[in-house]
């Protein structure tokens, strides 16, 4: 038995057995003609008159309150023992071998999410049933009047290689959270349709949840698979497209048409969530034998001039920063430590772990990339997030967001992911990026020198120490001079210290007492031969 996305088992049978003998069982009797149109206009209206025309598509007759009582207070363990019977596994495309498979309600997910699947412009809803479930002998058992729950999510199965098992690709579970997987990684962060007045710590947080989703049958084996859904909320409607593309790297591209119903003070678009416990600093809260435990330790950003990391951090207290203004092309959480002996944990596999970045693909509004770092003891808690936040959105505004994420294990090599890194330059003809004259002013994105590691050193005296690498540096400037800039956030210039290493790596070390954030890189006459790494202030 294999475990899947938050612990829930997942089965794994040849790709004989992928489409479930009783599928069909579950689809309904009704259809519909169906149009992506028709999701948009529904949210929209949905958002001015606050309710549904069509209850169904605002989500199921059922709501959390209409869970019974065993499901809603089951812990962890019962929920896991509740296990979709691959039999009523659904094909949803035969070439591609897709399956679906879907979630039980309890525990945590206690919403219903209506699911239906489209053929040839025409949908038919899969009806949850008790029957397509095995339940534990020594646990709760299915009742008679469960017919009518719902899911409460569903994933996608597919073979990588012909002839190999089927393995899990994507999870759409909670609120409006996803989970994607490229070939050789295992889950870690997790992407997230939308985010509503996240870090703002004297209020709480909205989560605005898929009512429904569409899963369109994949006829032609080149062609993505479709998922199409409605978010409903608080504060907001919305209606989304998604376009998945599994390889090495799985690409999926989103549409999202968003309404608000509220004013919301900060609006997240393509937010994701991961884990950070510790990494290679010092931490005199844990003692664990593993020398890390994370599940990205960066955010990288990409801008018009520059790629900017920022290490991530358990800080003492929650904080968030911003990190790129409104021409941000890029940006994602990166697992760099791909090491196994830097975890020491052959369960968890967190040098397995995908990055995730996003690319915008269509006028995004005006915001900034936001790095949320929350203080969590467990690695049980997803404490970090980035997103595009947007301040102060009014009520009644519209919004059509277009963006592609990817998920793979490692998508990077010495900057972005190698094979994203072509797409990147594409964006600005320029390097890491142009001045406003036009001008160069940095070496291609995967020719750029990166931080190798960004520690905040306490003894014997308080530093950062800063370990940069990159061909750029072994090779072209060898025996070239270069500069490494300093800056704080008044603009000052900050003298660090340089070394080089026996290895050939450079290490710059820089003083704590400066005023923050520090952004820190190689230059050779303003030319960057490196990312920017950010520094902020260290937790006291």
């Amino acid at each position: 038995m294999v475990i899947g996305v938050l612990g829930v088992p997942l089965t794994t049978y040849g790709t004989e057995d992928a489409a479930g003998r009783h599928a069909v069982e579950l689809l309904g009797d009704t259809s519909a003609k169906y149009h992506f149109d028709h999701l948009i206009a529904t949210a929209r209206q949905a958002a001015q008159t606050g309710s549904w025309s069509d209850e169904k598509l605002g989500g199921t007759n059922t709501s959390s309150s209409d869970l019974p009582s065993e499901l809603a207070e089951m812990d962890y363990d019962a929920h896991i023992g509740i296990v979709f019977d691959p039999q009523y596994s659904f094909p949803v495309g035969k070439q591609p071998g897709y399956t679906m498979e879907g979630f039980h309600r309890g525990w945590l997910h206690t919403d219903p999410v209506h699911i239906e699947v489209v053929k040839a412009g025409v949908s038919r809803p899969w009806r949850y049933e008790p029957k397509a479930f095995t339940f534990p002998r020594d646990g709760i058992a299915p009742q008679a009047d469960w017919n009518d729950l719902g899911w409460a999510g569903m994933r996608i199965n597919r073979p990588w290689a012909k002839d190999a098992p089927v393995d899990e690709l994507l999870v759409i579970l909670g609120a409006t959270y996803f989970r994607a997987l490229g070939d050789g990684s295992v889950y870690g962060a997790s992407g997230r349709l939308i985010a509503v007045n996240t870090g703002i710590f004297e209020m709480a947080e909205s989560f605005p949840r898929i009512t429904c989703l569409w899963v369109h049958e994949v006829e032609n084996p080149r062609d993505p698979l479709v998922i199409d859904g409605l978010i409903d909320g608080e504060h907001l409607t919305a209606a989304f497209r998604m376009k998945m593309r599994p390889e090495k790297v799985t690409d999926i591209d989103v549409d999202l048409h968003l309404f608000t119903r509220k004013p919301i003070r900060k609006l997240g678009l393509a937010p994701i969530t991961s884990m950070f416990l510790f990494g290679p600093e010092p931490d005199a809260r844990f003692q664990d034998e593993r020398p890390e435990v994370h599940d990205n330790d960066g955010l990288l950003a990409h801008v018009p001039g520059a790629v900017y990391w920022q290490s991530l951090r358990n800080p003492l207290a929650d904080r968030t920063t911003r990190l790129t203004g409104d021409d941000t092309i890029g940006f994602g959480l990166m697992q760099r430590e791909r090491r196994f002996s830097r975890y020491l944990d052959p369960l968890t596999r967190h040098e397995l772990r995908p990055d995730v970045w996003v690319k915008p693909t269509n006028d995004w509004p005006k915001g900034s990339v936001e790095l949320l770092e929350l203080a969590r003891t467990e690695e049980k808690h997803d404490n970090m997030g980035c997103y595009y936040a947007v301040d102060n959105v009014p009520a009644g505004k519209s919004l059509h967001v277009q963006y592609t994420v990817s998920f793979g294990s490692p998508i990077q090599s010495l900057a972005p992911p190698k094979n994203l890194a072509d797409e990147l330059t594409n964006w600005d003809d320029a390097v890491a990026g142009s001045d406003d004259s036009g001008d160069e002013v940095g070496l291609p994105l995967d020719q750029l020198a990166r931080a190798e590691r960004v520690v905040f050193v306490r003894t014997p005296w308080p530093h950062w120490s800063i370990i940069f690498d990159g061909p750029v540096l072994r090779d072209e400037y060898l025996d070239k001079p270069f500069t490494v800039v300093a800056t704080d956030k008044g603009g000052v210039t900050v003298a660090p210290v340089i070394t080089k290493m026996p290895d050939g790596k450079w290490r710059v070390h820089l003083s704590r007492d400066v005023a923050y954030p520090v952004d820190v890189r190689f230059e050779d006459f303003g030319k960057h031969l490196s990312e920017t790494v950010r520094l902020q202030e260290p937790s006291r």
